[in-house]
Order: C-alpha cells, then sequence, then structure tokens
C-alpha cells in the first residue's frame, strides 16, 4: 500500500464511507495524521485499524464499545483476562440470545405456515 494516502483511497482500500472515517477519527478510533497541506493521511496499519472497526461493528459492538476496548487495549496490552475480552465474551452471549429467539421465532413461523398450508389444501 502507498504510504500517505487520503482519505478517499482508504475508503476505496476499506469499503468504509468517507463520512465513516472521518467520523471513526473524531471519535478516536482512527488515529488521524496530517499532511503538509492539512489534509488526512493514513497507512496500512490504518486499513487494519477499519478493517478491525468494521468486523466489530458487524458482530453488534458499538463505535462506544469499541473505543472502550482500543483504550483499554492500550493501557493494559497484556493483561489476561481483560475487560476488552469481557466485553467480547458479553456480546457473544447477546448474539447467542438473539440466535435463539430468532430460532424459536422461525419455528414458530414454520407452524403458522404448515396450518396455512394445510388450509388451503382443504380448500
Amino acid at each position: 500500500m502507498e504510504v500517505g494516502v487520503r482519505i478517499g483511497r482508504l475508503s476505496e482500500l476499506t469499503g468504509a464511507s468517507v463520512r465513516s472515517l472521518r467520523y471513526y477519527g473524531e471519535t478516536g478510533l482512527l488515529e488521524v495524521r496530517r499532511g503538509p497541506g492539512g489534509h488526512r493521511l493514513y497507512d496500512s496499519a490504518d486499513v487494519a485499524q477499519v478493517h478491525l472497526i468494521q468486523a466489530l461493528l458487524s458482530v453488534g459492538l458499538s463505535t462506544r464499545e469499541i473505543g472502550e476496548i482500543k483504550q483499554h487495549c492500550k493501557k493494559m496490552p497484556h493483561q489476561k483476562e481483560s475487560q476488552a475480552t469481557a466485553m467480547l465474551h458479553k456480546q457473544r452471549d447477546i448474539v447467542d440470545s438473539c440466535i435463539h429467539k430468532l430460532v424459536g421465532a422461525r419455528s414458530r413461523l414454520d407452524s403458522f405456515i404448515a396450518e396455512a398450508e394445510a388450509r388451503d389444501r382443504v380448500s
């Protein structure tokens, strides 16, 4: 990757919108470095950081929670059972609960569908 790419190129490389990238910078999720002309400049580490942010967002963490994880990892990078790990476990538990509820909803829908199809065959 080119060194010192601007925000539009980072957007192309990561699939994140320019607006999202600016927001990540404003909230501290992404470090913003400025070039001589005042333009934001990014490198390959920033591409990896954006991919991590996108991955954590995709599993349901909020940007606030991602920021907390980032801060905790900076303060205590080698702590065995960190707050970050605990937050990830909590999020997994939430996802598991949602899956359980969705499986139940699907089962009820399957029952409704079967009943409706049986009525359709009779009429």
